[in-house]
């Protein structure tokens, strides 16, 4: 991979900085970014001075690869996914990388949504002591974690809590660990790690960072590397990276008692200054100033930022001691970067790029800019004849970076090639890149609502025609552009008033696409099919996003259709006066916009329509209203623009403010007021336009916070096995590409999306399957809980989950889950309560955390219960007392059977059993399931323990009163309802208590329940568990 350079200059230029994280040898270990699983966990490896050979290793993965990268060239290698670390304590996840020449090394965390890159200190540069700073933000269940990796020494660590609580108060401030060689220790914390003090016997490198931590909208995994102590510094400037909307602020952290920091963001002759005791932080807002940081011992200053509007960064902040001539940055591939630079402000104008330099005025010596470098990658070289630190951070949609740069002992700068753009003539709207025109922008023209029409050069009109236009079509061929033609089908709703898109034909590389009323279905070339779909290797695509479809072609073009009233095209301005249709013939004029195909201008918009009309077999079909033409009174627009209904869109302190300034408003509140006026107040043509708009500035990459549904009363109800979210993925995963969420570039998306499916067993027993039937067996024998049963697909691990269940104590009425199995890639785990927090795999017990050679399955703890996550999203939760939970990935639906049903969107045919026969009650359907018989085992309730629970039996107040804690809206589990309906809990729990005569064993076992639901949903629950009350 090439270097690219802000310095133009022909000179060879060597420099040499002692601080530069240049080495042969370095270690590093991934932390838990987010959830556990599915992580991109990469490193990018610049060799200096000379060609390298370079080797990374994981042990414990039996990984190892070996790069040859030239001078001067980075080179990132992609590690296995498992790498990523998951669970507190141990593990042997170290990545170990050697060369046989100076290299440097920055690694990257990302997951979709979330992650980080942090640049790496080389071995020889690690120390011995440490001082921690964690960011103390949100949300919950998300912790703070730090990661101590050891080298190739047996190691003697020890922790010094940097916050004093009962914990500490009881068992001390100070933790030991011992390390073997290449292990790493992982500790993870709901309150702050920072202050913590670390030191060793050899060198170690430690991480410290956040699961996913949240300042403003959505959270993102972040972390750095500390520097050692002994390498920090008492002279920082900082840079004010955003001087816009974001929250910026630099952690300053003493290691050291009698620590005195002065601040300056003025003037050199005006300060703040700050006593600081070991482990204690400042924290100093740099969101609009600049400032810079002078002590009198030794600090660490770190520099977080909420990267508005995009999602968090941290970074280490780099003392003018160690600045350095030449950095290399690494901008995230597909992300907005910028780069920052502080440099001596004599010297700056030697570094080229263009930077418009602002002055610190606490030191005018220095000098700072942030240029942005947009999409563009890296690595990139930035040099020059001024000492200088430099930075890079960046983001797009739910997503942001940040990291320092790192200097360079040396580098050798080039002539600047021979331009292959200088005898290339490119179209009007298009330059040259690399040799070859490409557009430098597009342009969008839309059908939307009954349908109001905006063109190409933006100009608006509403036509109510109800038969077959031509959108879009070449009205002038030409080299080099691909021909198309958009037809766009209308009808009449309801009202023969009014008119709405119907239909919608991609007329494109001699197929057609046609796109009806049938959701997730599309006509290719006269026959069905399903999305997503691929054509002519890729020439064409039709996926869905949300709402919407999307059909798009490997020369820009893209067309977005609801299914229902709001058509989309957006074109590559190449097209620049070469098409006519009802989106305009696109030359900038909107006075010439009504031309017919023979380029005559009309006056009239009905002409204009109809010269465009294209034929098709509606006899019926109208060009006009006939007389019935739509209309609305001032006093009706007037009430329907008021804030409490289309004016939300333009409220200034309302969900959609934050996009104002991106996407103008005012257009949607038009064709709001007239929808929702001609079609007699109908919300539903309100919330239309309100999800129209919602769309346009998602598409922005403008984020809506908060519910909008909500606000606006504009209900939403997600079909079965599926979940609203405001900002979800665009790309949904599928049979052709499983892990398509994970590769998603584009903008998050408003919609329904898949929910994992998710089967439990909770109480005696209490059965939720995949599709969500509720239903009570008391079997006492062993049974399939859920297994493969299409084996014939081979993208499809076999799995088999077992439930053992028994009757407790003197109650032979009902049951309870006693042990869970899973058999899968040969192995069989078992968690059972006759042995609690312990795992059994293949008949051994075995440590916890535990991870399967080949990182095919992992085990840890997560709360009171033990959880099995594998490689394919299987994940399987047991808390060794009665609550079992099975989530699969949706790859597996329709194809599993057991107690969790077969997952088929259909609760209605949940209980068939293995030979696909329908079960007239729950016995018959568990017994259908069963491995085998235990011993005095039995299917069903027995003579006199039948249950008899039933109706007012276990309506007492003896039961509803405790039970209603979990209804309560002022009680533990308020925040949690509207995440997970509390009324099925509810009655289980009366059940429960019933069957066990208000035993409090049941009363605590349906709370459980219900707080893991609640913590599976990330739902807030407050505290409810007392030293006196289960326990």
């Amino acid at each position: 991979m090439g270097t690219y350079s802000f310095l133009f200059c022909l000179a060879v230029l060597t420099v040499t900085v002692s601080g530069c994280p240049v080495g042969r040898e370095f270690i590093t270990a991934f932390m838990t970014n987010y959830q556990y699983g599915k992580a991109s966990l990469s490193v990018s490896i610049t060799a200096q001075n000379a060609p390298a050979t370079v080797k990374i290793e994981i042990k414990a993965l039996s990984y190892s690869e070996t790069v040859s990268i030239g001078r001067g060239e980075t080179r990132k290698v992609i590690l296995p996914q498992n790498a990523e670390i998951e669970g507190d304590g141990t593990f042997r996840k170290t990545v170990y990388i050697s060369s046989n020449a100076d290299i440097t090394v920055a690694s990257a965390n990302l997951k979709e949504f979330t992650g980080d890159t942090t640049v790496l200190l080389p071995v020889n540069e690690l120390g011995k002591r440490y001082v921690v700073f964690t960011p103390n933000t949100g949300p919950s269940p998300y912790k703070k974690e730090i990661a101590i990796i050891n080298g190739n020494s047996q190691n003697t660590i020890s922790i010094l809590s940097g916050k004093k609580n009962l914990w500490t108060l009881f068992f001390g401030r100070t933790k030991t660990i011992t390390l073997a060689p290449y292990e790493v220790y992982l500790q993870r914390s709901a309150d702050t790690l920072t202050g913590m003090q670390i030191t060793s016997k050899f060198p170690v490198a430690v991480l410290a960072g956040h699961e996913c931590s949240m300042i403003v909208g959505t959270c993102e995994h972040i972390f750095e590397q500390l520097v050692p102590v002994e390498s920090l510094s008492n002279e920082y400037l900082i840079p004010a990276m955003h001087q816009s909307s974001s929250q910026d602020k630099a952690y300053v952290v003493a290691p050291d008692d009698n620590t005195v920091v002065s601040i300056f963001t003025r003037h050199s002759y005006y300060s703040t200054k700050r006593n600081l005791n070991a482990g204690e932080v400042y924290a100093v807002d740099v969101s609009n100033n600049a400032a810079m940081i002078r002590s009198n011992k030794k600090v660490m200053v770190m520099y977080l930022s909420s990267n508005y509007p995009n999602d968090e960064f941290l970074t280490n902040l780099i003392p003018t001691s160690e600045m350095s001539k030449s950095w290399t940055i690494h901008p995230q591939d597909g992300f907005d970067s910028t780069v920052v630079v502080v440099a001596e402000a004599a010297s700056a104008s030697s570094i080229s790029g263009s930077f418009k330099w602002k002055k610190f005025t606490a030191n005018e010596k220095f000098v700072w800019a942030n240029r942005p470098l947009g999409l563009q990658k890296g690595p990139i070289t930035i040099s020059g004849n001024s000492l200088m630190a430099v930075y890079v951070f960046g983001g797009k949609v739910r997503h942001g970076y940040g990291s320092t740069g790192v200097c360079n002992t040396g580098f050798t700068q080039t002539p600047v090639p021979v331009d292959p753009c200088e005898n290339v003539k490119c179209r009007q709207q298009e330059v040259c890149k690399k040799g070859v025109c490409v557009p430098t922008a597009t342009v969008t023209c839309h059908a939307v609502g009954d349908p109001h029409y905006k063109t190409f050069d933006g100009k608006l009109f509403d036509f109510q025609g109800t038969c077959t236009y031509v959108m879009v079509n070449n009205t002038k061929i030409q080299n080099g552009l691909t021909p198309f033609t958009i037809l766009a089908k209308n009808n009449n709703r309801g009202s023969k008033r009014v008119a709405y898109v119907r239909m919608v034909s991609v007329l494109v590389y001699n197929h057609e696409v046609v796109v009806g009323g049938k959701k997730g279905v599309v006509e290719i070339d006269g026959e069905n099919a399903y999305l997503p779909l691929t054509i002519d290797g890729g020439k064409i695509k039709v996926n869905q996003r949300g709402w919407n479809v999307i059909i798009s072609t490997d020369f820009g073009l893209e067309v977005t259709y609801d299914w229902n009233m709001m058509l989309y095209i957006t074109a590559p301005n190449s097209y620049f006066q070469t098409v006519g249709g009802l989106c305009g013939n696109y030359n900038g004029d909107q006075k010439d916009e009504y031309v017919d195909p023979k380029g005559k201008v009309l006056t009239n918009i009905i002409d204009f329509a109809k010269s465009w009309k294209f034929p098709d077999n509606d006899l019926f079909c109208t060009d006009e209203c006939n007389g019935e033409c739509p209309s609305c009174s001032p006093n009706l627009q007037e009430e329907y623009r008021k804030e409490t209904n289309c004016g939300v869109m333009t409220k200034k302190d309302g969900p959609f403010a934050v996009c104002h300034n991106t996407v103008d408003p005012q257009m949607y509140v038009d064709n709001c007021v007239y929808d929702v006026c001609i079609n007699n107040g109908r919300r539903n043509f309100l919330c239309n336009n309100i999800q129209s708009y919602v769309g346009a500035c998602m598409s922005a990459g403008i984020k809506i916070v908060g519910n909008w549904r909500t606000d606006a009363n504009c209900p939403l109800d997600c079909p079965v096995n599926m979940h609203y979210e405001a900002c979800g993925t665009a790309c949904a995963a599928s049979c052709a590409d499983q892990n398509a969420p994970n590769k998603c570039t584009v903008p998050c998306v408003e919609g329904c999306q898949c929910n994992a499916g998710t089967c439990q067993a909770a109480g005696d027993p209490h059965y939720r399957t995949f599709d969500g039937k509720a239903f009570d067996f008391q079997g006492t024998c062993t049974y399939y809980l859920s297994k493969l049963i299409n084996t014939a697909d081979p993208s499809l691990v076999p799995f088999e989950v077992l439930v053992k269940n028994e009757n407790r104590g003197r109650n032979m009425a009902v049951s309870f889950t006693k042990t869970v199995s899973l058999t899968v890639y040969g192995h069989t785990i078992v968690l059972s309560k006759d042995d609690p927090g312990k795992v059994k795999v293949n008949n051994l017990f075995v440590n916890l955390p535990f991870e399967q050679e080949e990182g095919r399955f992992s085990i840890f703890y997560s709360g009171f219960s033990g959880v099995v996550k594998t490689d394919f999203d299987l994940t399987l939760n047991f808390n060794w007392e009665s609550h079992v939970e099975l989530k699969l990935p949706s790859t597996y639906s329709g194809e599993v059977g057991g107690l969790c049903g077969n997952w088929n969107n259909n609760a209605n045919d949940d209980f068939l059993t293995p030979a696909k026969t329908p079960a007239a009650t729950p016995t018959i359907f568990g017994s259908s399931w069963k491995v085998k018989n235990d011993p005095a085992c039995s299917d069903e309730c027995q003579g006199n323990a039948c249950p008899k629970c039933d109706g007012p039996a276990k309506n007492l107040v003896t039961f509803t009163k405790p039970c209603s804690m979990i209804t309560d809206k002022q009680g533990p589990f308020k925040d949690c309802h509207i995440k997970v309906n509390p009324n099925q809990f509810y009655e289980d729990c009366l059940y429960d208590m019933c069957m066990y005569n208000g035993h409090s064993t049941a009363l605590c076992g349906a709370l459980t329940a219900y707080t893991a639901a609640c913590q599976k949903a990330l739902g807030t629950v407050e505290s409810w568990r007392t030293n006196n009350f289960c326990r």
